[in-house]
């Protein structure tokens, strides 16, 4: 199963390798390509030092998280030139992403298929797609559903093998680079925890207490030079204590609520220049038309029937209420809970979001493919929701529709609105196109009575088709290698970094 993944991130971004382009836009290329070059250039010459003398006057390497010093899988850097080890990286991240996403959902009882399509989806769209371009926080993310994963495991069957496990991963996640991924991972385990202690008896469910918080604490003690080391070069950061503005800074704004559907209807990928508020790396969610619909589908329809399906449905809830940040007045309390107010932008709790539809749309695909008594009702209910969402969506179409030629908006904004909903418009049509086709799908399956191997197929190709028409579209301004091959010629570090 890897190895199928890891080929799917390869086609991905097999123009990256055809012809020789770094994937690294924005942060990479200012900040998390540089880092592990050098990183890479000492462990090759065995002069591995703690202290960068580059920047500023000297500072602590380690206790540049983002650097990943201690991240086992930067050991890459010493295998391979560092271009190469870079883009190998990336789409191995991705392949980790959607296998940890697989094993995941087999422990709570999906089929190989489902699980599979579960994995397509978390790892091939929305917020790790989307943040490509910061290296450190999409290595963290990667792991959040193997920590689901073992703590699962712990669940079922409270044995401390999966607790020695677990630690490790969350030491691993930590080791990344991005702390607020970290933070982010933990908080979801609070709830996961608390959730399921409530479906335990007492004495299994305090035993699943314990073994957790020691998890977490075993965790933290392994992973404790790098957040000692951070925490010390924080106290130097200008980012820490910027008041509540700085803390809902990039918060999701309700309007965008249309990038669901169309990704790039604000700009971006191939909508032309992005226009909307922040940008589209931060706010986007998009984690494909179908697996959000089924998604909430069986959540409405299954939601009392699996403790799973609820569990992930009220995280869907919780999380699109956290990425709203400040547009919500609930959002100031958590402005109070201490570390995680050290950290803007609570659009990036789309991370959490995009597992949960992912592991909801695993179910929807296994309700449509294996469960023959509820196919029939499922489909019933999924077309009609599907219409009603249609509806729904095209009645906001019409809402923004009418802003052109209001008084209340500037002539170039409304240029942009019109543009953005005409049919000569990619990011407009494109996902029309995809509408359609699932809705097609879907009444197909209804009176479908062959074998289950071309719904399987076709239903893995439209999804294929639409993740990638975001994920390998944002974020694609790539350097090219024969503009780096100088530096890696270099000798001196302190010459590349003056490059």
């Amino acid at each position: 199963m890897f190895l199928i993944y890891f080929f799917i991130s390869y086609i991905y971004f097999f123009t990256a390798f055809s012809e020789s382009l770094l994937i690294a836009p924005g942060d990479s290329w200012i900040q998390n390509y540089p880092l592990r070059h050098y990183y890479g250039e000492m462990l090759k010459n065995g002069d591995f030092s703690f202290w960068l003398p580059f920047e500023f006057l000297g500072t602590s390497l380690v206790g540049i998280m983002q650097a990943g010093v201690f991240y086992p899988l930067n050991l890459i850097y010493i295998i391979l030139p560092y271009a190469q080890a870079f883009n190998i990286s990336l789409i191995l991240h991705y392949a980790l992403a959607a296998l940890f996403t697989y094993m995941y959902a087999k422990t709570v009882n999906l089929k190989s298929i489902p699980a599979f399509m579960a994995g397509l989806v978390f790892g091939f769209a929305g917020f790790l797609m989307a943040h490509k371009g910061h290296t450190s926080m999409m290595n963290a993310a990667i792991w959040l559903p193997l920590v689901i994963y073992f703590f699962e495991k712990i669940r079922i069957t409270l044995n401390y093998k999966y607790v020695i496990w677990a630690s490790i991963i969350i030491a691993i996640q930590v080791f990344a680079g991005h702390f607020q991924i970290t933070v982010y991972t933990l908080m979801f385990l609070a709830f996961f925890v608390f959730f399921y202690r409530l479906k335990m008896d007492r004495i299994q469910g305090n035993r699943f207490i314990i073994l957790s918080a020691i998890t977490v604490m075993v965790g933290v003690i392994l992973s404790s030079p790098q957040i000692i080391s951070s925490f010390e070069l924080s106290k130097e950061a200008w980012r820490l204590d910027q008041g509540y503005n700085y803390f809902i800074e990039y918060s999701f704004p309700p309007y965008m609520i249309l990038t669901f559907f169309f990704p790039f209807i604000f700009g971006g990928g191939y909508g032309g220049e992005y226009w909307s508020i922040w940008n589209l790396t931060e706010t986007v969610a998009f984690a494909g038309i179908f697996p959000l619909i089924l998604g909430v589908v069986v959540f409405y329809i299954h939601k009392k029937k699996n403790i799973h399906i609820y569990f992930w449905g009220i995280a869907i809830i919780l999380t699109f209420i956290l990425a709203l940040g400040g547009y919500t007045p609930i959002y100031k309390l958590f402005y109070h809970i201490p570390v995680y107010n050290m950290f803007r932008v609570p659009a990036r709790h789309w991370l959490e979001f995009n597992l949960a539809i992912s592991i909801l749309f695993g179910f929807g695909i296994q309700y449509l493919l294996y469960d023959i008594k509820e196919r029939s009702i499922f489909i019933v209910k999924s077309i009609k929701f599907y219409v009603v969402t249609a509806l729904c969506l095209f009645g906001v179409l019409i809402v923004f529709k009418s802003l052109v030629g209001s008084t209340f908006i500037n002539s170039s904004i409304q240029e942009r609105i019109a543009y953005s909903l005409s049919l000569n418009n990619k990011a407009f049509y494109i996902p029309l196109i995809f509408i359609f086709c699932y809705l097609i799908w879907l009444i197909f399956v209804k009176y479908f009575k062959g074998n289950n191997l071309f719904l399987v197929l076709s239903i893995f190709m439209l999804v294929s088709f639409e993740v990638f028409s975001f994920g390998r579209f944002h974020d694609s301004n790539w350097i090219e290698m024969n503009k780096i091959n100088d530096l890696e010629e270099v000798d001196s570090s302190l010459l590349y970094f003056k490059e």
